[in-house]
């Protein structure tokens, strides 16, 4: 990581770039996209589009323009091609004719529609939401190093300053070793409405496991599941598994992903369907509704997650739930913390020093 940092400086007296404080919008494996500064990636109409250029930062892939309305993107190894008519709006991508696909010029730069384009070029991509809302993409091929595209982000931005005023004694220590987890489910927001339980996780800073119906956009869907585990909800319908596959495939498509998470029926006949299909079903503890009383239902969350480790809770958006999002998040952390629910939970089920 040092050594990629060492390029960027190096980078910085010959072309602009994006200042150290800002993320690169664009990666070519764990490499930022050297001239982000003048042809960063761009967002019209809620589609990403990339500078065709980025391609050439890798070795095999070649770049042309045989004429003036045609943009030719070449894998010379594996000899998938996507070859795209300026005028026309259109591709032929491996041989297959695709109509509406997105391309422009602008300052002499092309810019292609990254989904497109990178699918039919065998290209994984990953994505990071920055705090104020754009998109970071990574494309990769077999030569990423970075162990998540979260961490590699997160090295361009300063370091949180600690102050010199600390001495060891006075440094908090790490209090979440053998905290009971609690962990909190909830939906995807409906885009229609307010979805007041979310905003309580997010306003008391809560982990929390979010279940896709798939009703959302494509960007809802990035922003919910893009750097934590996420479920899917099991649909209402008569042929639920092939809505559910559906789901997958529009997730697949964003993600580069599957999910097998799913929130059980309660009915065990389909949750061992759900099973045999290749999902995992979770039923919760606590189901918070309506009819809950935050009051008496703080006491039994503690007290199971007390003799287990762990509890789980499905909120549904109500006021109730904004109420035990607001009492759990003033549990005493040393005791009880709220998790994803990819984090193992504590063992329980022997006394401690046994």
């Amino acid at each position: 990581m040092k050594k990629i940092l060492a390029i960027l400086l190096a980078v910085l007296m010959c072309a602009p770039v994006v200042c150290a404080a800002e993320i690169p919008t664009l990666f070519h494996n764990d490499d930022a996209w050297y001239k982000d500064g003048v042809s960063p990636m761009l967002e019209r109409e809620g589609k990403r589009y990339i500078p065709a250029d980025i391609f050439t930062m890798f070795d095999y892939m070649s770049v042309t323009t045989p004429t003036s309305d045609n943009l030719l993107i070449h894998n010379t190894e594996t000899g998938q091609y996507v070859s795209l008519l300026f005028m026309q709006q259109s591709a032929l991508i491996n041989g297959e004719l695709y109509e509406n696909i997105g391309l422009f010029r602008d300052g002499g730069v092309y810019y292609v529609e990254a989904d497109a384009v990178l699918e039919g070029l065998g290209f994984m991509t990953r994505l990071y939401i920055c705090e104020d809302g754009s998109v970071s993409m990574q494309i990769c091929d077999a030569g990423v190093i970075s162990e998540t595209f979260t961490e590699l982000v997160k090295s361009y931005l300063p370091e949180e300053e600690t102050g010199d005023d600390y001495t060891d004694e006075e440094i908090p220590e790490n209090t979440d070793d053998g905290a009971a987890l609690i962990y909190l489910f909830c939906a995807e927001p409906d885009p229609a409405s307010e979805f007041t339980a979310l905003e309580a996780l997010e306003d008391g800073r809560l982990d929390y496991t979010i279940f896709l119906d798939g009703e959302n956009d494509g960007r809802n869907v990035i922003r919910y599941s893009v750097g934590q585990l996420c479920g899917l909800l099991l649909p209402e319908t008569e042929d639920a598994m092939a809505r559910l596959g559906k789901i997958n495939e529009e997730f697949l498509k964003i993600t580069r992903r599957r999910v097998s998470l799913i929130l059980s029926s309660g009915d065990e006949e389909t949750d061992e369907s759900l099973r045999s299909a290749g999902y995992c079903p979770v039923k919760p503890d606590f189901k918070v509704n309506g009819s809950s009383d935050p009051e008496s239902l703080i006491w039994e969350i503690k007290s199971l997650a007390d003799e287990k480790g762990s509890c789980t809770l499905w909120l549904e958006d109500c006021w109730n739930t904004v109420e035990i999002a607001r009492m759990i998040a003033e549990l005493d952390e040393e005791q009880y913390r709220t998790a994803n629910f990819a984090d193992p939970a504590p063992d329980r089920s022997a006394p401690a020093g046994q």
